[in-house]
């Protein structure tokens, strides 16, 4: 067998195959051995330069025929100048001849050690490798359809070195990745095949390192495995790209990254996903453009899968991803922001550009945690948790949806300082924007305004919530600065923006606000809330549903320099401060945008409506310190409601009105109101105001106390558009009680004053009052020592005033009121500026006390129990008013007054009567003593006065009556004259003990040397000095002065005396019984018209009747004539026929012809007249009447002897009444 093999091998030896293979395989060993290196030397050299465009050098170049081993020493590839491109210091492939049996080209091995590239742009911008590439694309081969099929078990790279550098900067640009080790295992480009790799890297320039493992697949491509990024300087990172327009320039900072990957390509379309990977960016610092300081503490995502697909279209699904920035600081020249974490989570967000692109994710929460803006070590705003939740998006649809938007715990704070800039401003001021910064942005605004516009996005947030904030606001612009805060602030609304922005569901509440001037609280609100509020911009619409303010504290003070504590507040500034230093560069405030002036521009005002606004629970202290004792007003749980308002300022609104006042009473209103023109139509009613707090006001004036009072007024306010204000209703002003400064005694008092039906109009100016009713008033007047009135007593007067009245004061005893002081400046019957009238003034039980302490023996008394009635009290200069007043006079005496005057000028005009009945008489010593020289011990007085000015001219009617009057003992008087006043008493005085006076007095009162009191008893010295001369005609005037017994009246025709002048005659018989002294004479009168025709009459009846067949008994009157009884009209016809002798025949036929109208009134009357009555029976008459009065007279007991009748004489009668006199005479012993 062992033969047969070496004849086998001997037959191969000696064919021409064998020796074929066997020189092959020796010139393959010695060409591996021998020629290789050299040839490579050669070689390289050439193909660089002629294919590459470059230099190409290589040290040594071995091949290990037996293992296939390859072996490259020192390669270096330079550009043409000898700049280095890429090199290395070996590369050993290690081939296997096992991928014959995959027809594949195998490599076991390939170590690569220390390769280095170099990437090199120049000044000019070419890069060093473009001459070899613009080499390589010259003959392009076309790329082969398949892959070559290539099996490397293993590759290893150890460092590695690329260096980039870029010198286009003006620092130039500088990378180094190195050492770069790469480990690369299984790399096959069979479809079944794949390899893994390790990547290890350092990029010293950058600062980081880069480590990639996983495995990788060529045919089809794919790779699975993890990337990780430490330590990646981020400043150093960004010099590769133009930062210019950044908003953000990175000076600090280091990137980390770490994921896990899976990536193929399925049929050439990529598909990527990602898992659990971690990008993060530690202590991060740079400058905003404006210049502002930025620096992150970190800043890390978290995603916790990624899918990327692009089999028709691209398309990006990302779960679980996190974001958490921690400690972020924004420093402006005068400010500080800080964010001390943040936080946002997406469950998923997926995109996708089918179609269109389209962007989508759902809820989307962010968490911001201790937000912080501080400016010169104060805190302007400060944020413990802002929360965004359930944040969507569709893309597509252009619709975004935020579930809730919560900032809560919030603290904000602002100041206006002195030289009207805010502190925000100033903590927000950024450097002026360079040229540069000035012109990206002009080009930017440019490009948006060219930019076409995009469909409405639709943003919709479900919830925005500001919950807890307290609110700050110190404005320094006025003298004491003025502070506002909110302790307690809340708000919630919904926003919808698409074609409009539409905020719904406004929500506010805001609790504790108050008001500050000087550190000193001016003002407080317990709360306000709004609710139900709407906006929308486009349509540049609000309505509101309620607005409640409840809890307002505040005052309102008047100083004592007739200033209110809001003005004194409000006052700004003495000086405007100087601008406030700033630190740091030069800062800008944004100036405004101009005002445009195009039409597109313009848009319509905008539109409110409020459905309710209510102010609740107001409490406010009224005080008012320019009197001696400060006047104070508190309004307690003060309530104002309005509804409907809205910017249509015509719309009547309704409003309601109430508060309470601690010192006494309470308001209310109720009704509408129209804000433009101004108009109202209100129901007012004020209950029970205690007027005490106002007494200070009273004491400015007068030396008086106001010690109780209350006020009510009910009625109606009216404001028309025309500019008229009228309030229509009543008063009453009750317990009013005035005491006097010094003794505390009542001054005025009285219950009630109350005016009914009242009527006050302002443009034009008019006061009506209906009824103003007086119950109860109490008042008191003296006249002191020195004349002088209490009235003037009580009043306060300046110096310069008081040594005016000093000065002019009347000397003796002259009355304190003269004619001079009282003239008016100006008489003209000019209409009042304020025209004011009363129709009636009701007074009941009202008391006046009188004190004349001016006599040498004080007098006082007291009217009491007086009422009445005044009418028709007016500011017209016409017009009068009527007056109608009775009351009592201390025990038992009575006084009434009656007449009219014109209120506001007496002086012009007044008709006055005062009566006074059964006074007793001992209380006017005082008067008696010191104008007769004599005491009264007893006797009853009464007295009708009656006053009657005229121009200013008086004239008087004063009549007294004295009853049982007894005078006492004298007593010295120097205005008493020396007159025997018993004589005169013994004339005057009756049977009864009665004396009746008349004095009638006059005078002007603008006679300096007028007084009431001198006209009166000048008068009534006169009347005794006549009594006393000429007693008998006194006497005389008892009865003449008496219209009622004068005359008795008969009816005109007739003798009989009237029940009503029966009772004057049987009082003229009682007065003769007194006066036995005086006789009475009669003078029968007759009226020679009205007593025939009363005649005439009654003789027609009696004619009548005789022709109706009627016979009278005798003083049987006949009656009055019935035209419309037939058978009187028959006997009117007859007697008319005697009467005209009117012939049978003619009558005959005028019983056949109808009866003219008003035949029997003409008939009557002609009959009438046709009756003679001569001047005997008119005397005849006259003298029956005279024995009717005689004989009543004697009836009543006066003898025939003191009564006589004198001839008849003719009178002229009033209305058929005819009067018959009666004189007085004396009886002549």
């Amino acid at each position: 067998m062992l033969n047969r093999f070496f004849l086998l091998l001997a037959a191969l030896r000696a064919s021409l195959i064998f020796k074929i293979i066997a020189g092959l395989l020796i010139f393959y060993f010695l060409f591996a051995w021998l020629a290789i290196n050299p040839l490579a030397k050669w070689l390289l050299p050439k193909i660089a330069e002629t294919q590459l465009a470059s230099k190409a050098s290589v040290e040594k170049v071995i091949f290990d025929p037996f293992r296939l081993i390859a072996t490259i020493e020192h390669l270096a590839l330079a550009e043409k100048s000898g700049a280095p491109l890429a090199s290395f210091d070996k590369l050993v492939v290690d081939m296997e001849f096992s991928g014959l049996f995959s027809w594949a080209w195998k490599m076991k091995h390939i170590e690569l050690t220390a390769p280095q590239v170099n990437v090199h742009i120049s000044k000019q911008g070419k890069l060093n490798w473009s001459d070899l590439i613009a080499k390589l694309n010259e003959e392009p081969s076309p790329p082969e359809k398949d892959l070559p099929r290539v099996i490397i078990e293993n590759i290893d790279i150890r460092k590695g070195d690329i260096e980039y550098l870029d010198d286009q900067h003006s620092t130039p640009l500088q990378a180094s990745l190195k050492p770069l080790d790469f480990e690369l295992d299984g790399f096959s480009t069979l479809p079944e095949d794949r390899g893994d790799y390790l990547i290890a890297a350092k990029l010293p320039y950058q600062g980081g390192t880069l480590k990639w493992k996983g495995n990788f697949g060529v045919n089809p491509l794919a790779s699975q495995g993890s990337l990780a990024i430490e330590g990646l300087k981020i400043a150093k990172l960004v010099q590769w790209v133009n930062t210019q327009s950044w908003p953000f320039q990175p000076d600090a900072g280091t990137f980390s990254s770490q994921l896990n990957y899976d990536f193929s390509l399925p049929d050439q379309h990529p598909k990527l996903l990602v898992a659990n990977a971690t990008f993060a960016i530690d202590t991060l610092a740079g400058k905003l453009a404006q210049g502002d300081r930025v620096t992150f503490n970190q800043i890390k995502l978290l995603i916790r899968q990624f899918a990327f697909t692009q089999p028709s279209h691209t398309t990006i699904t990302t779960q679980g991803i996190t974001l958490n920035l921690d400690q972020l600081k924004l420093q402006k020249p005068q400010a500080e922001f800080t964010l001390a974490s943040a936080n946002a989570t997406l469950p998923m967000l997926e995109f996708t550009d089918k179609d269109h692109a389209q962007v989508t994710f759902e809820n989307l929460n962010l968490q911001f945690a201790q937000l912080l803006l501080q400016h010169q070590q104060k805190s302007l705003f400060q944020l413990p948790a802002l929360s965004v939740e359930q944040v969507s998006l569709n893309l597509a649809e252009r619709q975004a949806d935020v579930g809730k938007i919560l900032l809560a715990d919030g603290k904000f704070s602002a100041t206006h300082h002195a030289n009207g800039t805010l502190d925000w401003q100033q903590a927000l001021a950024t450097a002026t924007a360079s040229k540069t910064e000035q012109k990206v942005s002009a080009n930017k605004e440019k490009s948006e305004a060219t930019q076409k516009p995009d469909a409405p996005f639709h943003l919709n947030i479900g919830e925005v919530a500001l919950e807890h904030w307290q609110l700050a606001y110190l404005d320094q612009q006025f003298a004491k600065p003025l502070e506002a805060n909110i302790a307690d602030f809340n708000l919630h609304l919904a926003l919808d923006q698409q074609t409009d922005t539409q905020i719904k569901q406004i929500k506010a509440e805001a609790k504790q606000l108050s008001v500050q001037s000087d550190k000193k609280p001016v003002a407080q609100l317990g709360s306000l809330a709004l609710t139900d509020g709407s906006l929308g911009l486009a349509q540049q619409k609000i309505n509101l549903g309620a607005l409640q303010l409840t809890g307002l504290k505040t005052s309102v003070i008047r100083q004592a320099d007739q200033q209110l504590n809001w003005q004194a507040l409000l006052a700004p500034a003495a000086k405007m401060a100087e601008v406030m230093p700033t630190q740091g560069n030069s800062i800008s405030v944004p100036s405004k945008p101009k005002a445009t002036t195009s039409a597109a521009s313009e848009k319509s005002a905008w539109a409110f409506g409020l459905k309710r606004f209510t102010l609740q629970k107001a409490d406010i202290h009224i005080e008012d310190n320019t009197t001696a004792t400060p006047v104070i007003l508190d309004v307690a749980d003060g309530s104002i409601e309005l509804a409907d308002l809205s910017q249509q300022m015509t719309r009547a609104l309704p409003v309601k009105a109430a508060f309470k006042v601690k010192q006494g009473g309470q308001f209310s209103a109720h009704g509408k109101l129209s804000p433009s023109p101004f108009k109202t139509d209100l129901q007012l009613s004020l209950v029970d105001l205690s007027l005490k707090p106002f007494a200070p006001y009273i004491q400015q004036v007068a030396l008086l106390n106001l010690q109780d009072g209350s006020a009510s007024i009910q009625g109606k306010l009216q404001k028309i558009s025309n500019g008229a204000t009228t309030f229509d209703g009543g008063f009453n002003v009750k317990n009013w009680s005035l005491l006097e400064e010094a003794s505390q005694q009542p001054f005025l008092r009285w219950e009630s004053l109350q005016g009914d039906r009242l009527a006050l109009s302002l443009a034009p100016n008019r006061l009506q009052v209906n009824t103003l009713t007086l119950n109860s008033a109490q008042t008191k007047f003296i006249i002191y020592p020195d004349r002088s009135l209490n009235i003037s007593k009580v009043m306060r007067t300046s110096p310069t005033t008081a040594s005016k009245q000093t000065a002019t004061k009347p000397a003796g005893n002259e009355p304190p009121v003269t004619a001079a002081d009282t003239k008016p400046a100006n008489t003209n019957n000019h209409s009042p500026d304020f025209p004011v009238s009363v129709d009636t003034v009701r007074i009941n039980g009202a008391k006046l006390e009188f004190a004349d302490l001016s006599l040498p023996q004080p007098f006082g008394t007291n009217i009491h129990s007086l009422g009445g009635v005044i009418n028709g009290i007016s500011t017209n200069p016409v017009a009068t008013a009527q007056v109608e007043l009775d009351g009592k006079v201390d025990e038992y005496g009575a006084a009434r007054i009656q007449g009219s005057l014109q209120p506001f000028k007496a002086t012009e005009f007044t008709d006055i009567k005062l009566a006074f009945s059964n006074l007793d008489m001992n209380r006017l010593t005082p008067y008696s003593g010191k104008f007769a020289g004599r005491k009264i011990e007893s006797g009853k007085l009464s007295v009708d006065l009656e006053y009657k000015i005229k121009q200013r001219q008086l004239t008087g009617e004063n009549k007294f009556v004295l009853k049982k009057l007894t005078l006492g003992e004298k007593i010295d008087s120097k205005d008493a004259p020396d007159l025997p006043l018993d004589l005169a008493i013994a004339i005057l005085e009756d049977s009864d003990g009665v004396i009746d006076l008349d004095l009638p007095i006059s005078g002007s009162l603008d006679d300096p040397k007028f007084s009431y009191g001198g006209i009166m008893w000048k008068a009534f010295t006169n009347v005794l000095t006549k009594i006393v001369t000429a007693p008998f005609s006194a006497l005389g005037k008892l009865f003449g002065s008496s219209e009622k017994l004068e005359a008795i009246v008969f009816e005109a025709g007739k003798t009989a005396i009237s029940p009503p002048e029966l009772e004057k005659l049987h009082a003229v018989s009682k007065a003769l019984e007194k006066r036995q002294q005086l006789k009475l004479g009669i003078i029968p009168g007759y009226d020679t018209a009205a007593d025939t025709r009363a005649i005439q009459e009654m003789i027609l009846r009696k004619q009548v009747a005789e022709e109706m067949g009627i016979r009278l008994e005798a003083g049987q009157s006949a009656g009055p004539i019935d035209l419309n009884n037939p058978k009187v009209q028959i006997a009117i016809k007859a007697l008319h026929d005697r009467l005209t002798n009117k012939g049978l025949l003619k009558r005959l036929a005028a019983k056949l012809e109808k009866v003219p109208e008003g035949f029997y009134p003409k008939a009557q009357e002609a009959l009438t007249t046709s009756i003679q009555v001569t001047e005997t029976d008119l005397q005849n008459l006259a003298k029956s009447r005279a024995d009717s009065i005689q004989k009543t007279l004697q009836e009543a007991g006066v003898s025939a002897q003191r009564v006589t009748s004198e001839n008849p004489v003719t009178v002229k009668g009033d209305r058929n009444q005819v009067p018959s006199k009666l004189t007085l005479d004396v009886i002549k012993n």
